[in-house]
């Protein structure tokens, strides 16, 4: 993966991902390259953080920005 990317999941038929890129994006059905997002995507969500840590953590830089 080389930039932001949406995996579409539909009620009938195969997972599709979509690659934005710089000058055109790129989609496929592909199981391969799903199923390589779809890793990419858990293991994102299992280092984020919560959306009140995530504030948190930007309210805090913003102070220390200053007014």
């Amino acid at each position: 993966m080389a930039g932001p990317f949406t995996i579409l999941g539909f009620d009938e038929g195969a997972d599709v991902l979509f690659v934005d890129g710089f000058s055109q994006g790129r989609t496929t059905a592909d199981a391969n390259e799903v199923n390589a997002a779809t890793h990419a995507y858990g293991l994102l969500r299992a280092v984020a953080l919560s959306p009140k840590e995530s504030a948190d953590l930007i309210s805090s830089h913003l102070k220390e920005l200053g007014p």
